[in-house]
């Protein structure tokens, strides 16, 4: 009993890959004479070609399992040359591990085939890592028509030309309204920013009279500066104040001496000279009195 539930655990371990796993197809596209034909998907549709166009058939296929797939294609346009198929096919590629890959079937319409509708049948099979393989099949019809019939083609081209370019504008006509609500908002937006501006002008125009006065100042007090400067430069330092003092109390000290010379000198000149003048007085009288 305890084999059989190990040998169920071990095969439910070995079927979980199987089951996390998935192979898809992400994208098909057909071409006709290089133009892309519309309603034509991984979904099925068809397509309208003449005798001897060139149809290519795009498979974009994604792995998303942690481990490389195998897969293989073909595809079966079938009962087209003279009641035969045509086929085309890739044998066993591998789809590297979340990764995708595209592969292209291209079929070449006979020349001589009848005007009919046609099946289109791609089968893709692909195997895990485990060797458990799947299929997918995709189913289209190609409708073969008359060369006179081209126009009906090229008008089917035409509205799905026109169908994309209409969906372009609505595209750009959403863009565009987005751009005028935004704009809308962002006139709030510049109108709070021009008050901020402003404000910000007002600051600068103040901090630039500032700036101004402030250099005045500063010119004003380089003027002030110099002329301190030169004041220094005029005066006299301490060591020739005292030069100076010195030189003018030795001059005044002369000039005493000079003076206190000449008034003794004048005073010794005129004692002498009153003395003899008195001398010569008491002569006179003596002789007088003797005269007499």
């Amino acid at each position: 009993m305890k084999r059989i539930h190990i040998l169920y655990i071990l095969i439910c371990i070995m079927m979980l890959p199987v089951i996390n796993a998935e192979f898809r197809v992400d994208q098909v596209k057909a071409y006709v004479n290089n133009d892309r034909v519309s309603g034509f998907d991984e979904d099925g549709g068809d397509v309208d070609l003449n005798r001897g166009d060139d149809l290519e058939i795009q498979i974009l296929m994604e792995n998303t399992e942690n481990t490389t797939t195998q897969a293989k294609i073909k595809g079966i346009l079938n009962n087209i040359n003279e009641g035969d198929d045509i086929t085309k096919e890739f044998e066993w590629f591998d789809v590297e591990a979340d990764n995708d890959k595209q592969k292209t079937l291209t079929f070449n319409i006979p020349t001589e085939a009848r005007i009919d509708n046609y099946d289109l049948d791609i089968e893709i099979i692909y195997k895990f890592s485990n060797g458990t393989e799947d299929d997918i099949s995709l189913e289209y019809v190609v409708y073969v028509r008359e060369e006179g019939t081209s126009e009906d083609i090229d008008l089917k081209s035409t509205l799905a030309s026109l169908a994309d370019n209409c969906s372009a504008m609505v595209i750009g006509l959403d863009t565009c309204f987005g751009y005028i609500s935004g704009f809308q908002n962002k006139t709030g937006e510049l109108s709070t920013c021009k008050e901020e501006r402003g404000v910000c002008q007002t600051d600068i125009d103040n901090t630039r009279q500032n700036y101004d006065e402030c250099n005045q100042e500063r010119n004003q007090l380089k003027i002030d500066n110099q002329n301190l400067e030169n004041m220094k430069k005029a005066m006299y330092t301490v060591q020739q104040c005292n030069n100076i003092t010195i030189t003018q109390v030795e001059k005044e000290k002369k000039s005493l001496n000079n003076m206190y010379g000449m008034i003794v000198g004048g005073g010794v000149i005129f004692w002498f000279f009153s003395k003899n003048k008195k001398k010569k007085e008491t002569v006179a009288d003596t002789q007088f009195y003797e005269r007499g």
